[in-house]
């Protein structure tokens, strides 16, 4: 369960709004990608079967990231 839930929830709709923006800005992703990573659990196989898909981690925070390098750099938070 994420520490603050009603915090997750504005995050991962902010998220999902910045990437249907064209020419999203991987800065403000980061940004809020990075928020919701410290809210989020880490989450399990069960989780995502219980789910019925991937977790708001799964497309919110490792999806971003991987889509989206880093613009500072590598590690760089």
């Amino acid at each position: 369960m994420p520490k603050r839930p009603g915090r997750s929830v504005p995050l991962t709709a902010a998220i999902g709004a910045a990437l249907e923006e064209p020419d999203a800005d991987a800065v403000r992703l980061h940004s809020l990608a990075d928020e919701l990573d410290a809210l989020e659990p880490a989450f399990t196989d069960y989780d995502r079967l219980r789910f019925g898909g991937p977790t708001s981690r799964d497309t919110c925070i490792d999806a971003v990231r991987a889509r989206f390098p880093r613009p500072d750099g590598p590690g760089r938070r």
